[in-house]
């Protein structure tokens, strides 16, 4: 879109119907020779109400911010528009709606933005505001994996895993649906320790979702002598994951889910089930199944609950998924909770076997990314606590 001077006075509210632009414009103010603009390209990640803030730098409250979504046709289209009285000398509010009365929330938007100011008004002084991040947990300790061996498709290492009844660790590049080499996809994953490694990825493309890899840090319990076979009740009583994780260079257009992964009752085989929980998610990323209800896990976190209709007794195994409505970049989660609440539901069996338990990213689309500007994700912790 083309923009022309005009000596005009901005004095009202415009609105395209079907969310592609709305213009929105603080008390009038008349052109002169000291107008600014501040034209670019941004993305937040909208709460419970489907609202962000955005930085921008005018340095004065803007009298107009015009916004329009980046996001394709083909990623849920969705309508934008800023916030009245939201305007501040460095920031300003939008509001992601998929129609009149539905928010997007709890996800990240893509959009063009144009700040103006008329310069009439001076520059406030200096602002203290911080915009926090969308989280409600500490910021990971950064990661100190230099130097890393490299580990290809579908390649991994094993190690001890201490305090786990002689079970082991496994970091595992996993290419369970990659294409191939010549196909473009590449993803290759840095070790320094099975709690601390990155993985860049490139030329993934998925309109539809799909999950071609999941590189993680898994605890396998076959090899436990105390847990090896044998159902959840047997196992101590405190079952708890720690972890941290986080991604970048995942831009405009891709998708992904960072997530534990936890096998029940056999993996991918018999009658199994498959239980993930959902830490961070991005792009158009969504589990398998529908959603059934929210959940206050013990330690106060809120998750979706996604089952897709089997239970654990049929053949052909099920899955459930609990998705975190704010990113988690670390913390802890209590294993035996989520595996009670889901028998709780009817989900599962009330004591089924635990065979693995696992934490990483699956890839889905990476987007722009390329193999000097990869999608990254970085693990700097995993632990498992058994007492």
């Amino acid at each position: 879109m083309r923009w022309k001077k005009q000596s005009v006075t901005l004095a009202a509210a415009m609105l395209l119907v079907g969310g592609v632009i709305t213009f929105t414009l603080a008390p009038s103010a008349a052109h002169t020779s000291t107008e600014r603009h501040d034209i670019g390209t941004a993305s937040c990640f909208t709460d419970g109400a489907g609202q962000c803030t955005v930085k921008h730098k005018l340095g004065v409250i803007p009298d107009a911010v015009l916004v329009s979504p980046n996001t394709p046709s083909n990623f849920n289209g969705f309508m934008l528009n800023t916030q009245q009285g939201s305007f501040t000398a460095t920031t300003f509010a939008i509001r992601a709606m998929f129609n009149q009365s539905t928010p997007k929330t709890n996800s990240t938007v893509w959009f063009t933005y144009h700040a103006y100011s008329a310069g009439t008004t001076p520059p406030p002084p200096p602002t203290t505001t911080v915009v926090p991040p969308p989280t409600t947990t500490t910021t990971p300790p950064a990661g100190t994996c230099t130097n890393g061996t490299r580990i290809d498709e579908q390649d991994g290492r094993t190690f001890d895993a201490p305090g786990t009844g002689g079970g082991q660790h496994y970091v595992h590049n996993d290419a369970w649906n990659w294409q191939g080499p010549g196909s473009g996809q590449n993803e290759k994953l840095y070790l320094c320790d099975f709690n601390n490694w990155y993985v860049d990825s490139w030329g993934f493309d998925t309109p539809e979702g799909e999950v071609f890899m999941y590189p993680s840090t898994k605890w396998d319990a076959t090899t436990a002598g105390c847990c090896a076979g044998k159902p959840l009740s047997t196992w101590p009583t405190q079952v708890t994951g720690q972890f941290a994780g986080t991604v970048s260079g995942y831009g405009t257009g891709s998708s992904y889910n960072v997530a534990w992964d936890l096998w029940l009752n056999g993996v991918a085989s018999g009658n199994y089930t498959e239980l993930m929980i959902w830490t961070q998610k991005g792009g158009n990323a969504a589990p398998a199944g529908s959603r059934r209800a929210d959940w206050t896990a013990p330690g106060g976190q809120v998750y979706e609950v996604w089952w897709d209709g089997n239970t654990s007794a049929q053949a052909g195994g099920s899955y459930l998924a609990f998705i975190s409505k704010v990113p988690r970049l670390s913390g802890t989660v209590d294993i035996r909770a989520f595996i009670a609440e889901s028998a709780a539901r009817g989900y599962i069996n009330a004591n089924p076997t635990l065979n693995q338990l696992n934490y990483g990213i699956e890839v889905r689309d990476t987007g722009a990314a390329t193999s000097t500007a990869p999608a990254r994700f970085t693990l700097t912790d995993f632990g498992l606590t058994m007492k």
